[in-house]
């Protein structure tokens, strides 16, 4: 099995809060990875130290088989989204150029103009995505479901190997979710990997083939029909057997 993501031991506090505890997983190269668990457990803190923009204590992130990058190669090969609550949305900036920032990482100077095919790239994410109409139009004059298809065109038009999404369907109508699933799928075709921090457990099995339970610590890790259980929903969220039974079958 190749591997996109190896984490071992990994260790993240903030003061004396308990982020992350001597977490270990394997996420493999060319899966569409869910990570669950309940709020507080820690999975934006994972994407965020996976992206180097939290200070570890322990641990070894090894990415595509590299176990040291440069900031440059993190930028070129790993593309990530977010939660919506977290970007400013009321930043002067129209769709276009949003997009078009997907590209700097490759052009390796944010001094130099982009290439006639940087805005190719471009052009092409935002007609993948239904954009091509507001391209033109500020981030702030979007709705929700839109301002998510811009950061996944951005993420596209990056050509990233790599995409970590934090809930990139948390908020969205149903045109929108069914959308970047099909971008993920595309993504998985041309053996790339999503890695999703994900909130609807009736939706795992349509949507993903490898699943991640999480709570502070790797609970379970796995194929989706292997360990989409009652058992680590009880163990990740702390639940009760009657609860679980509801949660995980409600869709059956």
């Amino acid at each position: 099995m190749e591997v996109a993501i190896s984490i071992k031991d990994l260790s993240v506090s903030y003061q004396s809060n308990q982020a992350l505890s001597h977490l270990s997983l394997t996420i493999p190269k060319g899966s569409r990875t869910a990570i669950v668990g309940p709020n507080g457990a820690g999975k934006s803190t994972l994407l965020k130290s996976i992206l180097q923009l939290e200070k570890v204590e322990t641990g070894q992130i090894s990415l595509l088989g590299k176990d040291q990058f440069s900031p440059q190669w993190l930028a070129q090969k790993v593309a990530y989204i977010p939660q919506s609550s977290q970007v400013n949305w009321q930043f002067p900036a129209r769709v276009f150029d949003i997009v078009l920032m997907g590209r700097y990482p490759l052009i390796n100077n944010w001094f130099k103009r982009p290439k006639k095919e940087d805005k190719e790239a471009t052009l092409l994410a935002l007609e993948k995505l239904d954009l091509l109409d507001f391209q033109k139009r500020q981030i702030n004059q979007l709705s929700g479901g839109q301002r998510q298809r811009v950061f996944l065109a951005r993420a596209l038009a990056q050509e990233a190997e790599l995409y970590l999404m934090d809930e990139p369907l948390a908020g969205v109508d149903i045109k929108t979710e069914q959308k970047i699933m099909d971008i993920l799928s595309d993504f998985q075709k041309e053996g790339k990997t999503s890695v999703v921090i994900h909130h609807d457990l009736h939706s795992l099995n349509k949507y993903f083939d490898y699943l991640v339970w999480l709570n502070k610590k790797t609970i379970d890790q796995g194929d989706i029909n292997r360990v989409l259980t009652e058992e680590n929903y009880q163990t990740a969220y702390q639940a009760s057997p009657q609860s679980s039974l509801s949660v995980l079958r409600r869709e059956g």
